[in-house]
């Protein structure tokens, strides 16, 4: 089983894992999965629940969005190199509430590969009192956030045009219906979001812990 996720999440760039152990904790369940990656001002396991615009700061996703989608993007584009892996295990389960996933390839379709190369952004804010400009693609690394990066050439504006306007209907839909389900994310390859939700919805719980790597 173990053996058959690894090759899905080398195949498909994410894996649902189903429901993983419920009796253990999240932090427990990652170091079986791979190896946790502490970030910065950050705990090792971070608690994600819909909130209202105005509890949040401006400077996150639900401050910005609220209970409304999440556009697809990359955790912690605006780094030199983010973290390549994540994953997300249901505590409260919400059968309305979707994870969106796309494949980075996918989502460039269209653009030719001199644009892809050349596309360059700049943080939105600095980090660690400094800032560079970051490729849309560096090896095996695909990286993109609307709210953090900001495009600082033509082709970048041709990339961020696209990504801005991509079609719903490529997007793979992942419900946690249960507690204990564990999605496995490639942070480098795959961009992911968060569909509405409603006013009566807003239980949900989910805990994230990035990985710097996978054993499976």
């Amino acid at each position: 089983m173990i053996g058959l996720a690894g090759i899905q999440l080398e195949k498909y760039v994410f894996v649902d894992l189903g429901v993983v152990n419920p009796e253990l904790d999240t932090l427990s369940i990652a170091k079986r999965i791979g190896n946790p990656t502490q970030i910065p001002n950050l705990s090792e396991v971070q608690c994600l629940s819909p909130k209202n615009k105005d509890e949040f700061p401006k400077n996150t996703y639900s401050g910005n969005f609220g209970l409304e989608n999440f556009p697809l993007h990359t955790d912690l584009a605006h780094w030199h190199i983010p973290p390549r892996y994540f994953l997300l295990r249901c505590l409260v389960p919400d059968p309305t509430i979707s994870t969106l996933v796309l494949n980075f390839e996918n989502a460039l379709n269209g653009l030719s590969p001199s644009t892809i190369s050349r596309a360059l952004f700049k943080p939105r804010r600095k980090l660690n009192n400094r800032q560079f400009l970051l490729r849309l693609t560096e090896g095996e690394l695909f990286r993109w956030d609307s709210l953090y990066l900001v495009p600082e050439n033509k082709e970048a504006e041709e990339a961020s045009s696209r990504l801005n306007a991509l079609d719903e209907n490529q997007y793979q839909s992942v419900k946690l219906v249960e507690r204990g389900q564990t999605i496995l994310i490639d942070n480098w390859k795959v961009m992911h979001g968060r569909s509405r939700v409603a006013e009566n919805s807003t239980s949900r719980l989910i805990e994230r812990v990035y990985l710097s790597e996978i054993n499976l």
